[in-house]
C-alpha cells in the first residue's frame, strides 16, 4: 500500500519506522515513493509525524539577510567544478573535522542516483557533480541517523524529512543539513529509456562502462561516454528543463521559498557574472549552524554579500502547473518509448533552430564548442 498519493520519496517515514514496515521503492511512473506493509504496521504514527506533507508547515522562510556569492581559493578544484565548488570545500573541511559526508552518487549498475556516506577524502569524487534525477535515500539515511554527527546534502524535501527525523531522535543540533536550489525531479524512466535508446542507436559503446554527467562548467551538457549533447539538443534535457515529467509533488513544492536546512546552495547564474567560465556558488545561510559553517570555511573561500533580490532570480519563485501532456508522456515512457521517439517533431524543430543559431555563431566566432556540437548532430542525424 502506498503511504500517500503525494509522496516525494524523501525516505523519512522509512527511516523512522520501528517495524521496518515502510520501504522506498521505484513506482511504475519512475519515481521513488513510500510503500507500507500493513502486516507489519503497529500504527505508531511516527511516519505521519515526519512526513513532509506535515512538517512543511514548520519550515522557515529563506533568510533574506544572509546571502553570499562565493568561490573556492583552490584553483585546481575550481577548474574541475561547474560552480564555485563550495559544496566540495565544506565536505573537505568537515571530513578533516571528523564528520562523515552524505551526498549523491550515480550508480552505473542500477542506473540511478543514490545517497552514500563518505568518510575518506579520496571518495569525495563519487559525490561531486550535479545529478538531475531523483536519488534513493533510504539505505544511507538509515545509517545517518545512527551516527552522532554528519554533513548531509540533498534536495529541500529530502532535507526537510531528515530534519524532522533528527529532531525526534534529539540529534538535530549535531548535524549540518544543506539543501540545493531544486527545479524538480524528472521520472527516472526518461533517463533510463534515453540511455537504452543511445545504446540501440550505437551512440554509446555497450562494451564500455557507462559514465554519465549532467554539467560541463556553466553549460547543461549530457555526457554518456562518447555521447555529448548540450541541453538544447538532448531529449532528456528537453523533458527535464520544461518540467514535463516531474514528480507530482514537485508541482506543489512548498520549499521554493522555505527550507529546513542550515544552508541552501546553488549556482549563481546572474548576468552580473556571465563573463566567468564558471558559475559562482550562491550561499543562503538560514541558521546559526549554517553561519558557523561559513565561518569555519571562510579562509578557504572568496565570499561576498549579495542582495537577496538578485539571488532570488536563480530558481522559479512559484510552482509550475502540471502540464496537460504529462500523463501521456509518462505513459509512453512506461511503454518503453525513449524521449527521442516521443519528442521527434519537437527535436527536429530544435535541430533546425540550432542550425540557424550555429551559423550565426560561426560568423561571430564566439562559441566553437556550440558549432562543433551542432555539426556533430547534423552528421549523426
Amino acid at each position: 500500500m502506498q503511504l500517500t498519493d503525494k509522496c516525494s520519496g524523501c525516505g523519512s517515514c522509512a527511516i523512522i519506522c520501528p517495524q521496518n514496515a515502510i520501504k522506498i521503492s521505484l513506482n511504475e511512473d519512475g519515481f521513488f515513493s513510500a510503500v507500507v506493509d500493513k502486516t507489519k504496521c503497529i500504527e505508531c504514527n511516527l511516519c505521519k509525524k515526519v512526513c513532509i506533507n506535515e512538517v512543511q508547515k514548520n519550515g522557515q522562510s529563506l533568510n533574506k539577510n544572509n546571502n553570499y556569492i562565493a568561490v573556492t581559493k583552490d584553483m585546481s578544484m575550481l577548474e574541475k567544478s561547474s560552480s564555485g565548488a563550495i559544496s566540495h570545500v565544506i565536505a573537505t573541511k568537515y571530513l578533516e573535522l571528523g564528520y562523515p559526508i552524505c551526498g549523491v552518487q550515480w550508480n552505473e549498475k542500477t542506473r540511478m542516483a543514490e545517497h552514500i556516506i563518505v568518510t575518506d577524502e579520496k571518495d569525495l569524487s563519487k559525490i561531486q557533480g550535479s545529478k538531475y534525477i531523483q536519488s534513493f535515500t533510504e539505505k544511507a539515511f538509515k545509517e545517518i541517523i545512527l551516527l552522532d554527527k554528519a554533513v548531509v546534502f540533498g534536495t529541500p524535501c529530502q532535507i526537510a524529512g531528515l530534519d524532522s527525523v533528527l529532531k525526534i531522535k534529539g540529534k538535530r543540533q549535531n548535524f549540518i543539513l544543506i539543501d540545493i536550489f531544486c527545479h524538480g525531479v524528472p521520472s527516472l524512466l526518461s533517463l533510463r529509456n534515453h540511455i537504452n535508446f543511445l545504446y540501440k542507436k550505437g551512440k554509446i559503446d555497450k562494451k564500455e562502462k557507462l559514465q554519465i554527467s549532467f554539467r560541463d562548467k556553466k553549460k547543461y551538457v549530457l555526457r554518456c561516454n562518447t555521447y555529448k549533447r548540450i541541453f538544447q539538443y538532448d531529449s532528456f534535457y528537453y523533458l527535464f528543463l520544461r518540467g514535463l515529467v516531474f514528480s507530482e509533488k514537485c508541482y506543489e513544492c512548498p520549499y521554493r521559498r522555505m527550507s529546513l536546512a542550515d544552508i541552501r546552495l546553488g549556482d549563481f547564474t546572474n548576468e552580473k557574472y556571465s563573463k566567468l567560465t564558471y558559475s559562482p556558488s550562491n550561499i543562503i545561510v538560514n541558521t546559526d549552524i549554517g553561519q558557523q559553517v561559513l565561518s569555519t570555511i571562510e579562509s578557504m573561500i572568496e565570499c561576498f554579500k549579495e542582495e537577496f533580490e538578485k539571488v532570488d532570480t536563480i530558481q522559479d519563485i512559484g510552482n509550475k502547473e502540471i502540464p496537460t501532456s504529462r500523463k501521456k508522456i509518462i505513459d509512453k515512457l512506461k511503454n518503453g518509448k525513449a524521449p527521442d521517439e516521443i519528442l521527434k517533431k519537437e527535436m527536429i524543430g530544435m535541430y533546425l533552430k540550432g542550425f540557424i543559431k550555429s551559423l550565426i555563431e560561426i560568423v561571430k566566432h564566439k562559441d566553437k564548442e556550440f558549432t562543433d556540437d551542432i555539426k556533430r548532430i547534423i552528421n549523426e542525424e
